[in-house]
């Protein structure tokens, strides 16, 4: 292979990650144990949402961040996010909300659920479902590893986990 071609290769691959990480077509989600409390966390392309809330009527023009914008995104993500943990749906409270440039990270915490291991989980996660391309990818961990499912439309956008006994994820449809 020529130096250029490889060259162009190592940029391609150097440039083809941020591409991927900022698409306005994927959410990402976290929810794992941490220190005594369940933790949900999202990472949301600010792109996507100053196209959801500039196409609503909500957003002026270069309003990233400000307090209308941020009340509105929690309501919103309030009402897309549902979990349930041994079949009673849980609570989300606001931890921490940061803008940046390309992204956004939004935190919460579970209060009503402590149990470092449910029996069942049972994740539907519809923020930008409108986006006829929208993936939402959920990590979860759990006792032993980090396990990554894909929520597409095709899937409903929902998830139903089953651990077993030693804090594992035996089952996932």
């Amino acid at each position: 292979m020529s130096f250029s071609a490889r060259v162009y290769c190592a940029l391609l691959i150097c440039f083809a990650v941020p591409c991927y990480s900022h698409n306005i077509n994927m959410t990402t989600y976290y929810l794992h144990y941490q220190k005594g409390s369940w933790h949900f966390e999202l990472n949301l392309s600010q792109k996507a949402i100053l196209k959801k809330f500039n196409q609503a009527g909500q957003l002026a023009e270069g309003e990233n961040g400000s307090p209308e914008l941020e009340k509105s995104l929690i309501s919103y993500l309030l009402n897309s996010m549902h979990i349930q943990m041994d079949g009673e749906k849980t609570k989300l409270e606001l931890s921490s909300l940061r803008f940046g440039n390309h992204q956004t990270t939004v935190s919460f915490i579970l209060p009503d659920y402590s149990k470092p291991y449910p029996h069942e989980v049972n994740v539907h996660l519809l923020s930008f479902a409108e986006n006829k391309y929208q993936a939402n990818i959920l990590y979860v961990r759990d006792k032993k590893k980090r396990h990554r499912f894909v929520l597409t439309r095709k899937a409903k956008f929902k998830v139903h986990l089953t651990y077993n006994s030693l804090g594992q994820i035996k089952k996932a449809r």
